[in-house]
């Protein structure tokens, strides 16, 4: 790659995945959430790091790139934050910078380090070097370890007892990042043994920038904080036009998302070399035809009972945990489909890509979101048709979906539920009659969103021209 080249896929990346993570922290958080950005993430590997062939596997890398992010959702960090943040010269927080910069470094390194070992490892993977069952025991593994992870650096865990873990970055809150902690471990161990050592170094990038780039997005919050005011003066601050956190989400995107790239890119002659082997032809299912992304659909709707069997439980009086549905979500929604992905599915791949994000869209919206609105019924109805529209026109043309028919998904889907959220009727009818004026009313829903809509477009557009 020429020089140029390098800081397009760089400006690229870093733009895409702000984008993906200002999305995440407003519509879906916790795993499903971090889908977006790890697709868009891979999309910008494909395209900037591959050649020409990366443009025929372009799917293979959005879905992995939203499976493998989707497991540095299950941390919890705004409690490690406010030890990073906090002011307070007394309490639990005070004095607690050390904690909370080691455990937000932590946490954003775990999380963008697993995609890059991915994304390494994912053209090996379809010039058919891996055998079948390295491929499965990789993948299978994760709930496994995930477990063991959480019982090694997690446990003991009793809030009511005050008992916590020796290596703690929480107030009070379970904490679960050893998961992810033993995942790496894994895809490190997969890499040496391999001699891959070209996925070790983007596992380890993979970890400064996520770590870095937590941080640096907390240190543009803190200084939004507290020199807002002269900084987007207080017609715009003081009014609350400016959200520091979205400031956080965008800046922690685009500098891990950017950072990450810069490996790939620096190394695309590695990319495109492996590429030139790649034959789908003698992969185990790239004849698969719809069996992989029907049970990848399956496995999913099976997660989905989750919502009636809470609603029975809470009939009769009982508290479900909802940390036991999440770990079944997990091999479910990523670990099998990642199999399929990694030998070579063609439909597991656009399924990941497309199906998983249009599913995880639709089960937020129309079941969990706009709960507090009057109008809800009507705010999810769109949501709830998609449920019915979406399987069918997926299956009719899961091989014709094209990036721009991904990227509308992607943009106008995502950033459509923000915009009925920051100007659903029930704001409008309270500005309307004057019970709030409109910096109340709107406030930072108006930048934030604009700001979301903006990108969308530019999204977009560039859809067309790589597509």
């Amino acid at each position: 790659m020429t020089p140029w080249s390098v800081v397009l896929s760089v400006l690229f990346a870093g733009f895409a995945v702000s984008y993906g993570w200002g999305i995440r922290g407003f519509v879906i958080g916790g795993e499903k959430g971090a889908l977006l950005p790890g697709a868009l993430m891979g999309i910008a590997v494909a395209f900037f790091a591959m050649g020409d062939a990366g443009k025929d596997f372009w799917m293979f890398f959005a879905a992995a790139g939203a499976l493998t992010m989707f497991y540095g959702g299950t941390e919890t960090y705004a409690q490690t934050m406010s030890f990073l943040l906090s002011r307070d010269k007394e309490g639990p927080y005070y004095n607690q910078l050390k904690k909370g910069v080691i455990g937000i470094f932590l946490k954003g390194g775990l999380w963008f380090s697993i995609p890059g070992f991915a994304l390494a490892l994912l053209p090996t993977a379809l010039t058919g070097a891996y055998k079948i069952w390295e491929v499965a025991v990789l993948f299978a593994s994760f709930p496994a370890v995930s477990f063991i992870g959480t019982k090694i650096f997690n446990v003991p865990y009793d809030k009511k007892k005050g008992i916590f873990p020796k290596l703690y970055f929480s107030l009070d809150r379970r904490e679960e990042w050893g998961s992810n902690v033993m995942i790496i471990l894994v895809l490190t161990v997969f890499s040496l043994v391999k001699g891959d050592f070209y996925a070790l170094g983007a596992g380890i990038t993979g970890f400064i920038t996520g770590g870095a780039g937590f941080l640096l997005g907390l240190v543009l919050y803190d200084i939004e904080r507290r020199h807002g005011d002269k900084i987007f003066g207080k017609r715009l601050h003081g009014k609350g036009y400016i959200d520091g956190w979205k400031i956080m989400e965008h800046a922690f995107g685009a500098f891990a998302g950017g950072g990450l790239m810069l490996y790939f890119a620096l190394t695309s002659s590695h990319f495109v070399k492996i590429l030139k082997g790649v034959s789908l032809v003698n992969l185990p299912l790239v004849n698969d035809k719809y069996i992989c992304a029907v049970i990848c659909l399956a496995l999913m709707c099976l997660t989905a009972v989750q919502y009636p069997l809470s609603a029975y439980f809470e009939k009769k009086g009982k508290n479900v945990d909802i940390n036991v549905f999440e770990q079944i979500e997990r091999p479910l929604w990523s670990a099998v489909p990642l199999i399929f992905i990694f030998l070579g599915s063609p439909s597991a791949s656009a399924f990941g890509t497309f199906g998983t994000l249009a599913f995880a869209l639709c089960e937020k919206c129309s079941v969990e979101w706009y709960e507090r609105s009057q109008y809800k019924k009507i705010l999810r109805f769109p949501f709830k048709l998609m449920w019915v529209i979406l399987p069918l026109w997926f299956f009719f043309s899961i091989m014709k979906i094209s990036l721009f028919d991904t990227m509308l998904l992607y943009t106008l889907g995502y950033t459509g539920a923000c915009v009925l959220y920051s100007f659903g009727p029930d704001r409008i009818k309270a500005f309307l009659k004057k019970e709030t004026d409109f910096s109340r009313t709107f406030g930072s829903g108006l930048t934030v969103t604009g700001h979301l809509i903006l990108q969308s477009a530019v999204l977009i557009y560039l859809s067309l021209i790589l597509d």
